[in-house]
């Protein structure tokens, strides 16, 4: 009795570390990859501070009512169109960005699963947290493809080869070693 009762132990220790293992896997190759390649930093502009001046300006032409005049208030659309042109604009390298961090993360996902499987047989427990910790950072990937909603053809590509390579490693991990 037990030995069943070590063994339900140990196994639940295997599981517990694996996936402590997973976890922790996936936070150095996130951090890692943020680390050298950092996401883009937005300022202020200083045409967007000028135009944001310039809306203060317009709203002190209020009349005592607090209303504006209709030459006012169009003039303050136009200039908000120009903010936003400004932003768009600024999201361009955002969301380039954001595509070639997903792809290198599932790069990083499959080079990670595919290490998993080298001794997968003589090291169990570091085998499967290895490859759990490929597929959170899969999933992390995927989800940043997701995100950066434009390029739609990427996205399809990226989606596609993380779902090719998760079928493989599944295959190869579960199904051929049996």
């Amino acid at each position: 009795m037990r030995n069943d009762s070590g063994e339900r132990q140990q196994y639940a220790l295997h599981v517990i570390y694996s996936f402590f293992l997973g976890a922790i896997v996936f936070a150095f190759v996130s951090v890692g990859l943020n680390t050298i390649y950092p996401e883009p930093v937005y300022r202020e502009t200083p045409e967007i501070r000028e135009l944001e001046r310039e809306i203060r300006f317009v709203l002190d032409t209020e009349d005592a009512e607090g209303q504006l005049p209709a030459e006012a208030r169009t003039r303050i659309e136009e200039i908000q169109e120009e903010i936003n042109w400004l932003y768009d604009e600024q999201n361009v390298g955002l969301f380039a960005w954001s595509r070639n961090t997903s792809i290198l993360l599932v790069l990083l996902a499959t080079f990670v699963m595919g290490v998993s499987l080298v001794q997968s047989e003589r090291l169990k427990v570091l085998s499967n947290g290895l490859l759990l910790g490929g597929l959170f950072t899969m999933v992390y990937g995927v989800g940043w493809i997701v995100l950066s909603y434009q390029q739609s053809a990427t996205r399809l590509a990226v989606i596609g080869l993380a779902l090719v390579v998760t079928l493989i490693f599944g295959y190869l991990k579960f199904v051929r070693s049996r």
